[in-house]
């Protein structure tokens, strides 16, 4: 996990964002707060000026993934669509900024062999990124499961199988699922 890390945060610490993207599979998404919290399922992808990062719905593994590619290496035939963010002023703030610091919070998963055995090698994906851009800006990109009473997110807990949470300057607390 280490190394996985360290790569990734070689490639976000200290970077220009030039665009950043998200994607869903639906006309309709979740808005928490419309300028500071939506719940979407597809993906993030942050455009650098040489490459691009995602984060998004692996449609071969069926679960959130990150890559160094774009977005389209993990969704695969999986149907997306680009969001408009345009009337999102917090959204618009991000283009243009440098990341000062990112921090992960890691999960790990098995695939099987051809005889449906687990191989030894655990593969990590993030399941919370928190990106700490210059200017007091934050974005959260986190895959949860959560309840909802009143467009609010209750007892969010880290899922890599089911949505992810979007935030700016309002982090939520989500606490690992009990095993």
């Amino acid at each position: 996990m280490q190394e996985i890390e360290k790569k990734f945060k070689e490639l976000f610490v200290n970077q220009i964002v030039k665009d950043i993207k998200f994607y869903h599979v639906n006309d309709n998404y979740m808005a928490i707060d419309p300028d500071h919290k939506w719940v979407i399922e597809g993906g993030v992808e942050f455009v650098f000026e040489n490459y691009s990062i995602s984060l998004a719905w692996n449609n071969d593994m069926q679960l959130y993934d990150i890559i160094q590619g774009e977005i389209v290496e993990l969704t695969g035939e999986l149907d997306i669509y680009e969001m408009d963010f345009s009337d999102h002023p917090n959204v618009l703030k991000i283009p243009g900024k440098k990341i000062e610091d990112i921090k992960f919070s890691w999960t790990w998963y098995q695939q099987m062999d051809e005889e449906m055995e687990l191989v030894e090698e655990k593969t990590y994906i993030p399941q919370e990124i928190r990106i700490q851009f210059e200017g007091d800006l934050l974005l959260q990109v986190a895959t949860i499961v959560f309840q909802s009473r009143d467009t609010q997110i209750q007892k969010p807990i880290y899922d890599s199988q089911s949505m992810i949470l979007i935030t700016i300057n309002q982090p939520v607390e989500i606490i690992e699922a009990e095993v």
